[in-house]
């Protein structure tokens, strides 16, 4: 059984990888685990990609989520996982940022259903605006921030 100190420090290294990996793809993501890990960060290439390496540094049966669509691939995400963050200059909320990594969506995706919606509707909370995507709902309030996203 692990220590409470070794489940942290595990915990850790998920959030870096799935940090690098919202903000800069894979390798980064890889990267900072393996920084975090204090591992080379070749460590990626030598095992074949981003998950097997948080497999080798983090231990056995480690899952990374990197980017698989809908439900039957999504992971739980603990509500609170995620800390307001802003990417590529648009502020994202926890919340939002707990659903992408749950249904297994970039920040990229959500980027794109705004800038290329196929429909755009009032929210149903005063001040928000509904993007819609073919598989993406993005929810922003009047700041441009991204309050959610729902998976269609």
């Amino acid at each position: 059984m692990l220590s409470t100190e070794e489940m942290h420090r595990r915990r850790e290294v998920v959030a870096e990888v799935v940090d690098g990996i919202m903000k800069g793809g894979p390798t980064l993501g890889a990267g900072a685990a393996a920084k975090l890990a204090g591992k080379a960060p070749k460590i990626v290439k030598s095992a074949g990609g981003v998950g097997k390496a948080a497999s080798k540094i983090i231990g056995k049966g480690t899952k990374v989520p990197v980017g698989r669509r809908g439900k039957a691939h999504g992971i739980n995400v603990l509500k609170g996982t995620n800390t307001d963050t802003i990417i590529n200059g648009r502020k994202f909320s926890g919340h939002a940022l707990d659903q992408m990594q749950g249904r297994g969506f970039v920040p990229a995706v959500v980027e794109d259903v705004v800038k290329h919606p196929s429909k755009v509707v009032p929210g149903n909370t005063l001040g928000t605006t509904v993007y819609i995507g073919k598989k993406l709902k993005v929810i922003l309030n009047k700041a441009g921030d991204v309050v959610t996203v729902i998976h269609q």
